[in-house]
């Protein structure tokens, strides 16, 4: 799946988007806040989630390594590669674990090779 991103908001992670880019989604969010989208931009290495009000869909392909979680009693739904749904996992990639940064890397990878 690809966003354009059309519009800033306030907020110092919007900063790191460049307006008119395009972006891969890494990962799907979905809470009572709305729809964010994880990607990584050219600003930072960090793969960070965005609100989705500020892109619009260069195309709808679902990655097939993404598996769909129900969570917090389904108050949100993240659509990612099951991997990345383990509990823990981002806490021990934003920790620098080694495996950790393995698996976003492969996983990341599957992703933006699937891209058309």
């Amino acid at each position: 799946m690809r966003v354009r991103h059309v519009r800033q908001e306030s907020g110092c992670l919007d900063s790191w988007l460049r307006e008119g880019h395009t972006y891969t989604v890494l990962e799907l969010y979905v809470d009572s806040r709305g729809i964010h989208y994880r990607l990584i931009s050219e600003e930072s290495a960090i793969p960070a989630l965005h609100s989705s009000r500020l892109f619009e869909p260069v195309n709808s392909h679902v990655p097939s390594s993404w598996v769909i979680a129900v969570e917090n009693n389904g108050e949100s739904i993240t659509m990612a590669p099951r991997p990345w749904l383990i509990k823990g996992f981002w806490e021990q990639f934003f920790d620098n674990d080694p495996e950790a940064i393995k698996i976003f890397k492969q996983e990341s990878y599957k992703i933006a090779s699937e891209e058309v």
